[in-house]
């Protein structure tokens, strides 16, 4: 009968030593998780930081009295110029008859444009130099390519007060940055200061 016993005694020992694992390994997973969650609302608690600095950095060049200049140029990006034989030809024959009948501003005079036009007409040229025409006529009567020496944006800082975005620097590749801060706008306050009509 001693045997049972002492059977039954060390068994008692192994299901003490199992549950102190699991006491030591209970006790590891909740530091890990208190260290995790420690780590996170610090994470947290930094990029919440760097989103006040960019929101105050951008609400900062919103604010800027004065009149306002926008150099709406980008970067130049260097793109493989290929051409194929038949476009190029027909670019040529198209910019010379363009050039004959002076419908060839310097601003315009650019390979890839007019290969655009001769594109939309399928390669027919006398189709492509009325459209060409329709083209030059248009821009000439909304004024389009003297708009942003000509338009005053009188309520601008209106607008950007209701309304609040822009473009904030260039990403690393040269990209622009626009940013609007939605959560922001006022648009029927908007609507009292400037309308949607285009005139």
């Amino acid at each position: 009968m001693l045997l049972p016993a002492a059977v039954a005694f060390d068994s008692s020992r192994e299901g003490q030593e199992e549950l102190d694992i699991c006491d030591d390994i209970r006790e590891k997973k909740s530091d890990f998780c208190n260290f995790d969650h420690e780590r996170r609302g610090s994470k947290i608690g930094t990029l919440k930081k760097k989103a006040l600095t960019a929101s105050n950095k951008f609400t900062h060049t919103l604010k800027r009295r004065g009149k306002r200049e926008f150099d709406y140029r980008v970067p130049s990006v260097s793109i493989e110029d290929i051409r194929h034989a038949e476009e190029e030809g027909a670019v040529l024959e198209l910019r010379q008859r363009l050039l004959d009948r002076d419908l060839l501003p310097p601003r315009q005079d650019d390979y890839y444009t007019l290969l655009r036009f001769l594109t939309a007409r399928d390669f027919d040229i006398d189709k492509t130099i009325w459209m060409w025409k329709e083209m030059l006529t248009w821009r000439k009567e909304y004024g389009t390519d003297t708009i942003l020496q000509d338009f005053e944006f009188e309520e601008l800082e209106e607008v950007l007060h209701y309304y609040p975005q822009g473009y904030h620097g260039v990403d690393k590749e040269g990209r622009p940055i626009y940013i609007e801060r939605l959560g922001n706008d006022h648009l029927s306050k908007l609507m009292y200061i400037t309308s949607i009509d285009p005139t």
